[in-house]
């Protein structure tokens, strides 16, 4: 059985024409998160949304980007490039 996600009307409208749509629009090769995933295939999936609803996946991967550049991800990287 397929798991149905419930969608929350103002992300969904944030990722269609709000701040973060602009956020993802802003994205590029050299964001930390094109490391794990295509810039490209993240824009397709935005513009897409406009006509599924994809906020769910949007928001996981606007969340991994923002905790990519904290300084909790810095320090987790550096505590394990000791450990090599």
């Amino acid at each position: 059985m397929k798991k149905n996600y419930f969608s929350t009307p103002f992300i969904n409208k944030q990722f269609k024409n709000g701040i973060c749509s602009e956020y993802i629009n802003e994205l590029n090769n050299n964001s930390k998160i094109s490391n794990y995933f295509s810039i490209q295939g993240i824009k397709k999936l935005l513009k897409d949304h406009k006509k599924n609803d994809h906020s769910n996946t949007l928001m996981r991967l606007l969340t991994l980007d923002l905790f990519l550049n904290s300084k909790l991800w810095w320090e987790i990287e550096e505590y394990f490039l000791e450990k090599e």
